[in-house]
């Protein structure tokens, strides 16, 4: 089975350093137990900030989620690794990036960049940069440290992850049906992501929430990880029903069952 990436903070606005923040239970034994520790970190993120909202989500919000792991006797980056979604492909433009109240040079934006890393047990971090030389930059310096991910930026394209790979401009990727155009050309893409040693995130991106495939996708092709969206907002049922149902059925079958574990994160 794929282990589950469960968003704690998602949704924030079109400007925000930080687009999404997830987790990563590393020490789950297959969806059940992630679901439940996704759940008791959602409480313990509540009670840290009072209130999970769309917003502004920055170095405050990723102290928020440390804040909450640990509450539950938890390590972060060792027992639960932790996932920043930057996407910062939204954020570029003129050879800055920012938003309406915000703004920094190449070199303002790779310190600040830095200073999560420095400062966070992050395991995996989306897309920091919207430039390539920087990316590869992120990925030489920290390659010890933390998973470079990319996502929009090879649009789950085989050929762009194997040049990705080439220049090592990226150290894992999300693949979406979607975004590849046919599942033919999605296989593809996901083996070349394996031929690179890349833990592969099989997501849903804008699939309506009510479809399944994707978990089915990730399961068959023993996927590292599955974006299977958040816990207790109930945005994502039927991906973490349809998760819980294949995973049932498989723990029936005696010694046929595991997490799945190749290429997981550095953590």
């Amino acid at each position: 089975m794929p282990l589950p990436v469960i968003d704690i903070f998602a949704g924030a606005s079109s400007a925000s350093p930080m687009r999404a923040l997830s987790i990563l239970p590393f020490t789950a034994d297959g969806v059940e137990q992630a679901l439940e520790l996704g759940l008791a970190i959602h409480r313990a993120a509540i009670e840290v900030c009072g209130a999970i909202a769309p917003g502004e989500y920055d170095e405050s919000t990723l102290e928020s989620l440390v804040v909450a792991i640990e509450s539950l006797g938890l390590a972060p980056g060792a027992e639960v690794g932790i996932l920043v979604d930057v996407g910062a492909g939204r954020l570029y433009a003129g050879g800055r990036y920012g938003g309406p109240d915000w703004s920094a040079d190449r070199r303002e934006w790779a310190l600040r960049v830095a200073s999560w890393l420095d400062g966070y047990p992050i395991a995996g971090i989306v897309e920091p940069f919207a430039e390539q030389a920087a990316l590869g930059r992120l990925c030489r310096d920290a390659a010890d440290r933390v998973r470079v991910i990319a996502d929009e930026s090879l649009a789950s394209d085989a050929e762009r992850i194997a040049a990705a790979a080439a220049e090592q401009s990226a150290s894992g990727v999300v693949l979406c049906p979607e975004s590849a155009g046919t599942l033919s050309e999605l296989r593809v893409a996901f083996d070349a992501a394996r031929l690179a040693g890349w833990p592969v995130f099989m997501g849903g991106g804008e699939i309506a929430v009510d479809d399944a495939s994707v978990v089915h996708l990730a399961t068959a092709w023993q996927a590292g990880y599955v974006k299977l969206g958040a816990v207790g907002d109930g945005t994502s049922l039927a991906r973490w029903n349809e998760a819980l149902r294949i995973e049932a059925s498989l723990r029936q079958a005696p010694g046929a069952f595991r997490v799945q574990a190749a290429a997981r994160m550095v953590h």
